[in-house]
């Protein structure tokens, strides 16, 4: 493993330029019936509403107090079987409308105002619909169970008759249509629009054109097989494309089409870590991929348990880095208003705050490095100190060491950090202090004593409302005989 990687990184965030605990996070809504399996973002122009759906009901949190009870809790909704919806935004010439389906109950509309049942726009309702995807100015639902994908026979409308359009002939492996997604490529002679229907077997039928009615604006551009995906929530797109989150890693389709399937350039560094959440939580509702432009994250949710414990495998999308966030107990994420929220039992979080706390708590952070050899691999080292590289505006409540030759042993000691002395105005000297309200150097060294080969620095603590940055590690060895 290259020694700017981490076996393990815990809360930690890696940036452009060093490596920082992850953002905070703050009740934003709470005193839900239940847990919060969706929330709908809503947004046309000036008129911004979120809703969530729980205990079978859709509520409006568009409006919150300051303590986090929800002043606008008026119950649009009700009655539903099933609280895991997916939805799409679309706007047609009579007015911009959310639309949403669960696969178990009929579908429902949202017009800005109010809800409404779906039956009145008049759409002749062939089954249930458990998915929703917006391709060429078209609605496109996934039939609940079934192979066949469901389509507005006139485009710009949510109304009106659809039409069934079956891909069992093509889909040989059986099963039904888990998700649709909708990416751009470059077919060699100008940007394609093309729709993939991805069933619970992994097997993808993309396709481009506009009318799946018509014969010449409609063709199949291939059948390709991928690994089982994973959840209702398993596609997402990213960028110009289509990502896929399957049993092996995350996918871009555009690698699958080009026969590159092999190469996963996502998540190659964690997959040994996304085959064991596989493995042991395969099964549990909650897999989710979500892409945070606001704070470039690509989001992994992972199911540990059911409703009461997830974890997040987390990418910046700048570095291509990965780390592994821990203590969000996230059922569903989404973007709302530049800002992302994910929903837990009976509250909805808001994400990625600058209060370096979750609402008040610690954040527990763990890292340990790859092991290195120093340049000078079977040769054996007394291991004498070690200094992290760090910055914050307080004293650390970090326990460090060396674990030496691939041991995993979790530090106690806390090493004495430089005080932190800031800077008064009108009594300090320019260029002699440090500014209060930024993190200065609070650099330490350790001793250490272990006797090895390699070495992995460990550092593991609590966090809160401390802002911390590290850069690097000093360390300091006395070299011994080859083995």
């Amino acid at each position: 493993m290259p020694v700017t990687d981490a076996i393990a990184m815990d809360n930690w965030y890696p940036e452009a330029t060093d490596v920082r605990p992850r953002p905070g996070s703050d009740t934003y809504a709470s005193g839900l019936a239940g847990q919060v399996e969706t929330i709908f973002s809503y947004s046309n122009g000036a008129n911004l509403r979120m809703f969530v759906a729980c205990g079978g009901i859709v509520t409006n949190i568009s409006t919150v107090q300051a303590s986090g009870t929800a002043l606008t809790t008026a119950t649009v909704a009700t009655g539903f079987t099933e609280d895991q919806w997916q939805y799409r935004n679309f706007g047609t010439p009579g007015g911009n409308f959310m639309v949403a389906v669960n696969g178990a109950d009929a579908r429902q509309i949202y017009d800005g105002t109010n809800w409404y049942a779906g039956s009145v726009y008049a759409a002749a309702t062939i089954g249930n619909f458990s998915d929703i995807e917006v391709f060429q100015r078209r609605i496109f639902y996934a039939e609940e169970g079934t192979l066949r994908f469901v389509y507005h026979t006139n485009s710009d409308a949510i109304g009106g008759t659809v039409s069934a359009f079956n891909l069992a002939s093509l889909l040989d492996m059986g099963g039904y249509i888990q998700a649709i997604g909708t990416w751009t490529r470059d077919g060699g002679s100008g940007m394609d629009d093309l729709i993939a229907f991805i069933s619970d077997k992994g097997q993808v039928a993309i396709y481009q054109g506009l009318d799946p009615g018509d014969a010449n604006s409609w063709s199949l551009l291939g059948v390709y097989r991928i690994s089982a995906p994973l959840g209702q929530r398993c596609a997402q797109k990213y960028g110009g494309d289509l990502i896929i989150a399957t049993d092996s890693g995350i996918l871009p389709l555009s690698a699958v089409v080009s026969g590159l399937v092999q190469q996963q350039p996502y998540t190659d560094k964690i997959r040994t870590a996304i085959n064991d959440a596989v493995r042991l939580y395969h099964d549990h509702s909650g897999w989710q991929l979500k892409y945070v432009p606001s704070l470039n994250w690509l989001l992994f949710n992972v199911p540990v348990s059911s409703g009461a414990y997830q974890q997040q495998f987390v990418m910046n999308t700048q570095t291509m880095s990965w780390c592994r966030f821990k203590d969000l107990q996230a059922n569903v994420w989404e973007n709302h208003n530049n800002l992302v929220y994910f929903g837990t039992d009976g509250s909805v979080i808001e994400a990625g705050t600058a209060s370096d706390a979750d609402d008040g708590n610690n954040i527990n952070v763990d890292v340990r490095q790859a092991a290195s050899s120093f340049g000078a691999p079977g040769q054996l080292k007394q291991f004498k100190l070690f200094r992290p590289l760090i910055n914050s505006d307080g004293d650390l409540p970090l326990a460090t060491d060396i674990n030496v030759d691939f041991a995993d042993t979790i530090p106690t000691n806390i090493p004495t950090t430089t005080p932190v002395t800031a800077a008064v105005w009108d009594v300090a000297t320019w260029d002699d202090y440090y500014w209060a309200d930024g993190p200065v150097p609070t650099l330490f060294w350790q001793s250490t004593g272990g006797l090895g080969t390699y070495g992995s620095v460990r550092i593991k603590g609590q966090i809160n409302t401390i802002s911390v940055r590290w850069y690097g590690t000093d360390v300091v060895f006395e070299p011994g005989g080859m083995l």
